[in-house]
Parts: C-alpha cells; structure tokens; sequence
C-alpha cells in the first residue's frame, strides 16, 4: 500500500501542467506584494493627515469668504464663527499628529486623530446632520480603529493594501486561498483522481488490498499535495513580504464583527490566525473528498473536471452574493473556505447569520467529512463492476 502512496504522489510531481497553478500563485504573490507596496504609500497615515489639513483649509477658506459677506447681525454669523474655529482646531491638531507620527511619538499621534474623529463622529450621528449610514459607519470604523492604535502604540499599516509579513499572509488566507488556491487543486487533483479509471473501470479492482485502503490512499495522497501547497502559499508569503516589508506586528488591530450583535470591534491580528488557517485546512480535506466523489461518479476527466469547478469553486463564489444560500450557509463545509471573514465575524454580519462562525464551522466540517468518506465507501460497495 505504501508503495501504491508513492506512486500516486509521484504521479503529480511528474505532471508538468500541476506546475501551472503553483507558477500562478507564486507570480500572484509576488505582483500584488509590489502593487500593495505601491499603493499603501499613496494610502499612508502621513498622507491621510496631509490630505484632511489640505480639505480642512479648503473648507475654512469658504467659511472665511462667506463670513465676509456676511452681518454681524446674522443669524449664520455665529454659527459660521464656530465652525472657523473648529477648522482652524482641525488644521492645528493635524500639524501636531504628523509632527508626533514623524518622531514616533505614535501613540500621541493617534490619540490627537481620535479627538478629531470623535467630533466627526458627534456630529454625523446627530439626525439632524442628514448623513447617510455609510459615512457614519465609515467614521465610526475610522474611530475604532484609531482608538486601538493608540492603545497598541504601533506603525500605521492599510488594512486594505497591506505589505507586512503579518498582514500580507492574513490578506492571502483571506483573498487567494479561498478562490485561487481551490480552483489550481481542482486543477491538479480532477486529473490524478480520474487517472485511476481506465475505460471508466476502476483499475484499482486489480489491486491486493481492501477498499478502506484503496479509498484512503488516493485521498491521503490528494490531501497531503493540497497541504503542502497551502503551507507553502503561506511560508512564501509570509517570508516575501517579511524581506521586502518587514514582518509586521502581530498586535495589529484587524476590523471584525461581534458574531451575536454584528457590532464592530478590533482585535489583535494574531487572534485570527489560529482559528482561519484551522477552518480553511479541514476545508481543504472536504474539497479534495468532494473532488474525488465526482471523479469517482464521472470518470471523466474534463467532465469531473468541470464538474468539480462549478459544484465546488462556483458555491464559494455565489454564496456571497445570494440571498438564500446567506441564509442556509452554515450549513454548507465551501463558506468555511474564506476562515479569515468566518473567524473576525464580517460574513456573519454580512450574511446577518449569526450560526456562520468558526465553532459552528468545526462542527459542519467534521460532519461533512465523515458523511463523504461514508458515502465514498458505500458507492465503492454498491458499484462493484466499477
């Protein structure tokens, strides 16, 4: 039996076209790394306060031409007088969180932005201000997130274009894992697990040994290629953007959701990865079972092939975007695919389906791969021609 493993396992190593998707994901890593690095000095911290004093100077030099013009008697007089002074406050409190940013004073820097976001935030949340939800939201994550800077004391980094060790890896868990990465295994796993069957026999059958193991080598051998290939996505990003960007900081606030209230909160970016890289590995194990129950089925090599796209990859797509499959997606092993948004809360909130969270998904993918394996062996049973 162990030789049979070896074989497999040497099979894959030996196709050319499996090199593709790794060429693929390396390339990726590499090109979005750069782009991110490009991007985040454009997003700066120092940028952001740049560009907020540059608005608030704007905004103060129509304030002071429409003072000009207008009486002191006025009623907009008043009123036009206190905001000039707060705009002036603004500009001020800019100049000094740049100035304490540069020396890196970060802590000072952030708790100056908060003072200034706070009065934002009071102004926004009054109904009478006409705000819309999304800049009120958006000010609100703003704060939050400013709040926990200064209580971490630590280099800003865009949560968006991230380029650090710590956030780029999250950033790849998060993005190319649940979409890239499953679609390249597909790729290499279809071929292996259809090569088994010749004329649509199950050559296997010519084999010494029981089905247990006829079944459980192939899949050992298909989840062993995706581990590998997932632990290796992650060390060579991590370890590239480590050398280019430095390592980061593993206390980094990340932007997440109370799974019960859907409220925003931030927690340290370390919290994140235990439970997301757990979630997307026994993810992986129901991918490469579902990959070989449709091989098993089809026999065919681009038909399982196909199949295996649309069933497997095209759920993890649509299930974001439609409304009914929101609502039953705990339920389905494909949403603990993206762990990252599964562990910090945001597909629970996004879905508003508080069940979607990383105990609950243990749970499903626990379930899911002993009814696979179960069914695998039951088809193995009943199918003996084949």
């Amino acid at each position: 039996m162990m030789s049979y493993f070896i074989y497999l396992f040497k099979k894959i190593r030996r196709n050319k076209f499996n090199y593709i998707p790794l060429i693929i994901l390396s390339l990726l890593v590499i090109i979005i790394l750069l782009l991110n690095a490009n991007t985040a000095k454009q997003m700066s911290y120092e940028n952001y306060l740049i560009n907020n004093k540059g608005n608030a100077q704007a905004q103060l030099e129509t304030y002071k031409q429409q003072l000009s013009g207008t009486k002191i008697t006025s009623q907009n007089y008043g009123l036009l007088q206190s905001d000039i002074a707060s705009y002036e406050e603004d500009i001020k409190n800019y100049d000094v969180a740049l100035s304490d940013y540069e020396k890196g004073s970060y802590q000072k820097s952030y708790q100056t932005v908060v003072k200034i976001v706070y009065k934002d935030k009071n102004i926004s949340s009054d109904p009478k201000s006409g705000a819309p939800a999304d800049l009120i939201a958006a000010i609100n994550h703003d704060y939050l997130m400013y709040q926990a800077l200064a209580k971490r004391g630590i280099p800003y980094q865009d949560a968006e274009f991230p380029s650090s060790g710590t956030n780029y890896t999250l950033w790849v868990l998060q993005y190319l894992v649940p979409y890239v990465l499953v679609a390249g295994l597909i790729f290499i796993l279809s071929p292996l697990f259809t090569g088994l069957f010749s004329d649509r026999l199950n050559r296997d059958l010519v084999l010494a040994g029981s089905k247990f193991y006829l079944i459980l080598i192939p899949l050992a051998v298909g989840f062993l290629t995706s581990l590998l290939i997932f632990v290796g996505l992650i060390s060579f990003s991590f370890i590239a953007a480590s050398l280019l960007f430095g390592i980061g900081n593993w206390n980094y606030p990340i932007a997440s959701n109370d799974i019960t209230t859907h409220a925003l909160f931030f927690q340290n970016i370390a919290n994140l990865y235990l439970p997301s890289i757990f979630l997307e590995i026994a993810t992986l194990i129901v991918i490469v079972q579902l990959v070989y129950l449709i091989s098993y089925i089809v026999r065919d090599r681009v038909a399982s092939l196909f199949i295996s796209l649309f069933f497997i990859f095209g759920l993890s797509l649509v299930t974001p975007v439609v409304g009914g499959l929101q609502q039953i997606a705990q339920y389905l092993p494909t949403t603990y695919i993206m762990g990252v948004l599964v562990s910090d809360g945001q597909l629970s909130a996004k879905f508003n389906n508080s069940a979607v969270n990383t105990n609950f998904g243990v749970l499903v993918l626990l379930i899911s791969i002993i009814v696979l394996l179960g069914s695998q062996f039951f088809l193995s049973i009943k199918i003996k021609r084949y």
